[in-house]
């Protein structure tokens, strides 16, 4: 489940689902002042936080930046990270399913036997949640692409609706928490 309240205090939960092993829980956490920017909102000419701040949107495009086991975190995406943020960047896209490239990074494939597009692994967004926590402490914006347009085709319906719900949750919890 992601969330991201914007109002400080105890928040409970509970679950409705016809899976059994989801069904009937609950939880009770505490949503804490975040000391990452605001929400980047527009009013349909310019960006902006929450707060009246004007965003410029400075932006940089690595397609593998959450998805490449050959880029780890320590070696290769913080000190990129790290330059652009000297160089004044706040943004940077980036894409989480492609055709011909599977989806892996240190904490293993985005999909159960790198295919299985019913099944998420928890581990391959770990790395994301890291990936993303980074880009925030250092105040950027993450652009997450879902899939590339030839790769809609990999999908049925359900599973692509799936997939979109699950980032886009995703990632209005992470970025806007």
């Amino acid at each position: 489940m992601r969330f991201a309240p914007v109002v400080e205090g105890e928040w409970s939960n509970n679950t409705s689902s016809n899976d059994i092993k989801l069904d009937g829980l609950s939880g009770v956490f505490e949503c804490i002042t975040s000391s990452h920017k605001d929400f980047v909102r527009t009013n349909g000419y310019y960006f902006y936080y929450d707060n009246g701040e004007p965003f410029f949107r400075m932006g940089d495009t690595s397609w593998r930046l959450y998805r490449s086991k050959n880029a780890p975190f320590a070696t290769h995406f913080k000190p990129y990270i790290d330059a652009r943020a000297e160089q004044g960047f706040n943004f940077i896209c980036s894409v989480d399913h492609t055709v011909g490239d599977p989806s892996i990074n240190e904490g293993g494939s985005l999909w159960l036997n790198d295919s299985d597009l019913d099944r998420l692994q928890s581990g391959y967004f770990d790395t994301v949640d890291a990936r993303i926590d980074y880009l925030l402490d250092r105040d950027f914006v993450p652009g997450l692409f879902f899939a590339w347009a030839q790769t809609f085709d990999d999908f049925l319906q359900p599973q692509f609706e799936r997939f979109a719900r699950y980032l886009a949750d995703y990632s209005s919890w992470r970025i806007q928490a």
